[in-house]
């Protein structure tokens, strides 16, 4: 046990003196064990985004749900993975098997890997998003405890959703018109955050093609420059070696955006970003996560 915790505490360690690469300006808040009421008074109703951490450390989906797991108890569905007016379908099982193989011969080229052609400009890879509501799945739907994030004596209804994504996987900004929670299972993603109105600066210079995509789905795809770096301990290495990448508020489609936000989501966080709020999310590593959306500011 000593050393288990020992372990939790340098990991933490690690994580602080990563995250104080972000100049103060840019970063999300983080908060340890807070109660529901709390959360409501100083996050939820002022709208003030947040990462939770120490959240979930009961959660059973945390030791839960691996790759076998999801196989077995969901494999057999199909997903529908939509691009710009058109979409795919494939089997989750079969999503799985191939995510397993992904990169194991040393080529990430995602038709190498048995994945097929996308009917998108943008998107390489598959990446299951929105699978659910995870209420009509019981035994997946078990394994969450977003509840505890909620006042019990006036719980409202939430909507919950899979997402399962491969490493260089994204999800394009956007904004929803629910509040939005992110709670990881596992690997690492990374967020960044613009408050309602902070967008007009990501349009100069941009293609009719991205424009379009703005227009008729709210969604705005960016192409990330290569030396953007989305992993701080990559950065960190990168700095002591004299020729250091770019963090995410020194992205040319971004470094205008006054009101930037952004942060690594590590296993066992959950970040809150409230309705409006356009979001990027990358997945840095093999991510499985769980979005839950709700509608209402009225939780006590």
């Amino acid at each position: 046990m000593g050393n288990q915790t020992s372990s939790i505490n340098s990991q933490t360690n690690d994580r602080e003196e990563l995250q104080s690469l972000i100049p103060e300006k840019y970063r999300i808040e983080r908060i340890s064990d807070i109660t529901p009421e709390d959360f409501f008074r100083n996050y939820y109703l002022p709208q003030k985004p947040v990462i939770l951490t120490g959240m979930m450390k009961d959660w059973p989906a945390r030791e839960k749900w691996t790759n076998d797991y999801l196989k077995q108890q969901i494999g057999e569905y199909n997903h529908k993975f939509s691009y710009e007016g058109k979409s795919i379908t494939m089997k989750v099982g079969e999503f799985i098997d191939l995510a397993n193989r992904f990169g194991v011969d040393g080529t990430t080229d995602p038709q190498a890997n048995g994945f097929p052609e996308l009917p998108s400009k943008w998107e390489k890879l598959p990446y299951i998003r929105h699978f659910g509501p995870l209420k009509n799945k019981p035994t997946l739907n078990s394994d969450l405890r977003t509840s505890q994030l909620f006042s019990k004596e006036a719980l409202i209804a939430t909507t919950d959703y899979l997402f399962v994504g491969l490493p260089g996987t994204k999800t394009e900004i956007h904004f929803d018109g629910s509040h939005n929670f992110v709670s990881m299972i596992r690997g690492q993603k990374h967020i960044a955050l613009l408050p309602p109105g902070d967008h007009p600066s990501m349009f100069d210079g941009a293609t009719p093609d991205q424009m379009s995509v703005w227009h008729t789905k709210t969604v705005f795809p960016i192409i990330d420059p290569p030396t953007l770096c989305l992993d701080l301990s990559k950065y960190s290495a990168s700095v002591e070696e004299g020729s250091p990448l770019r963090m995410m508020h020194e992205h040319p489609r971004l470094d205008r955006c006054q009101g930037l936000l952004y942060s690594p989501i590590y296993e066992g966080e959950i970040v809150f970003f409230p309705a409006m709020w356009y979001h990027y999310i990358h997945n840095v590593d093999f991510s499985i996560s769980v979005t839950t959306q709700t509608h209402s500011k009225n939780l006590f």
